[in-house]
């Protein structure tokens, strides 16, 4: 958390475009070390029987695009295009966990 908080705040400085993009890439490596260490946290959680899911109500698009956001740099860097589309059959709006949800699609 540290981390990325002090790189936040790097990047609100004023940097050369090479220094930024080396922010950047702290920045995102540092989120995804932490996404991981969640999910073992997370992994622990499931083998006690201890996971709390939250039933809220949330927007599809927003938790997909959130987890595609996560993913869309190395996705970039592999030549690839995240796509996000949903059938019109697919209601837009769901009660559940959304960022379980998201979790869920960035380890898939």
């Amino acid at each position: 958390n540290a981390i990325m908080g002090m790189t936040a705040c790097l990047l609100d400085t004023d940097l050369t475009s090479m220094q930024r993009d080396f922010v950047n890439i702290v920045y995102t490596s540092s989120d995804q070390l932490l996404s991981l260490l969640n999910d073992i946290l997370d992994y622990s959680k499931i083998e006690a029987g201890k996971l709390d899911l939250e039933k809220e109500s949330f927007e599809l698009r927003g938790c997909v695009e959130g987890a595609l956001d996560i993913l869309a740099r190395k996705a970039t860097g592999k030549g690839l295009e995240l796509i996000f589309d949903r059938d019109n059959d697919v209601p837009e709006s769901f009660i559940g966990d959304s960022g379980r949800l998201r979790q869920i699609l960035v380890n898939l």
